[in-house]
């Protein structure tokens, strides 16, 4: 690791989708050890059957993000449902959590300018696609999520596979050492994300 690249005081932003699921309170109690932020983008539908889990990932401060109530592509949708979609989804993460959700992710990152502008909300997709639901094993994952980061750069990961959380320690640990600060999407974006569809690097 000390030959990668270092980046003092730069920060990136590691993001999960698609959970909660019975893998995140494991990956909560490694972002707990390590004092590492994160972002959870969740689908609506699940949440609602995981609210201790909700809970649990407001209260240790990570931050919220609606991915949909049931992971429907929203570019092959009515403008209105795809809306629906995020809306509604984000008005339960907030019941949930007991905090403002302002951002979402589209599912597959598929979203255009029809249905951005009906859903008037931050759009946020990524940098750093880790492809953990190929299932590439954990060392596979360090490399894809640690050597290319570069400052401001968003990570996707999905808090549904078991490699993924247990990589994690080693992936933080890694960014640790190249000198990143681990933070939320919106710290990254100083406080307030464009209200856009916005990547980073």
């Amino acid at each position: 690791m000390s030959t990668l690249p270092a980046c003092p005081r730069c920060s990136s932003a590691l993001t999960y989708d698609d959970g909660p699921s019975g893998f995140t309170p494991e990956l909560l109690d490694t972002l707990a050890a390590h004092h590492a932020a994160a972002t959870f983008y969740m689908i609506g539908g699940i949440a609602a059957g995981n609210t201790d889990i909700v809970a649990r990932v407001a209260d240790e401060g990570h931050e919220v993000g609606s991915h949909t109530m049931n992971h429907q592509t929203l570019t092959k949708i009515p403008a209105a449902d795809a809306r629906a979609q995020v809306h509604d989804a984000a008005a339960l993460l907030r019941q949930l959590s007991g905090q403002l959700v302002a951002t979402y992710r589209p599912p597959y990152g598929a979203i255009n300018a029809d249905a951005q502008a009906a859903i008037d909300m931050p759009s946020v997709l990524w940098s750093i696609d880790t492809n953990d639901w190929q299932r590439p094993g954990q060392s596979a994952l360090y490399e894809r999520a640690v050597l290319p980061a570069q400052p401001g750069h968003i990570i996707l990961f999905h808090d549904t596979h078991a490699d993924t959380v247990n990589a994690a320690s080693d992936i933080i640990t890694g960014l640790r050492n190249r000198g990143f600060e681990l933070v939320t999407v919106t710290e990254l974006f100083g406080g307030a994300v464009p209200n856009a569809i916005v990547r980073r690097g």
